[in-house]
């Protein structure tokens, strides 16, 4: 018995279509960072509740990256809507990028404009 060739006609090829993402809400970073005590190096000082999640001093669900986040790891805005879903950060929790670059230029005028930058 000759082997069966399979052909395109005969094969019903599954994509997955992927849909583009819905415009993002407008925001502004301080927004969605939760509110930190901040070290002498100028790092978050990120406190731990009792079961081991990361909280801002106002006690609310943040990620390692300081963002608000919902019970599902959702970036929120103090209003609670969702600006970025889980699947959309990256392995450390980051933001995605042209977002995250504008957070770390705002950081560095900041840091500019409190003349605390040292050679």
């Amino acid at each position: 018995m000759p082997p069966v060739v399979a052909t395109k006609s005969s094969i019903e090829v599954k994509r997955r279509v992927f849909k583009a993402k819905k415009e993002i809400p407008d925001f502004e970073l301080q927004d969605i960072m939760g509110e930190f005590e901040i070290d002498d190096l100028g790092n978050y000082i990120i406190m731990r509740g009792e079961n081991g999640e990361l909280l801002d001093k106002m006690e609310r669900l943040v990620n390692r990256r300081g963002y608000l986040v919902d019970r599902f790891g959702n970036v929120i805005n103090r209003q609670g809507n969702i600006i970025f879903k889980v699947v959309e950060l990256d392995v450390d929790d980051e933001i995605p990028a042209p977002f995250g670059f504008e957070k770390r230029k705002k950081n560095i005028l900041k840091l500019g404009d409190e003349n605390r930058f040292t050679v």
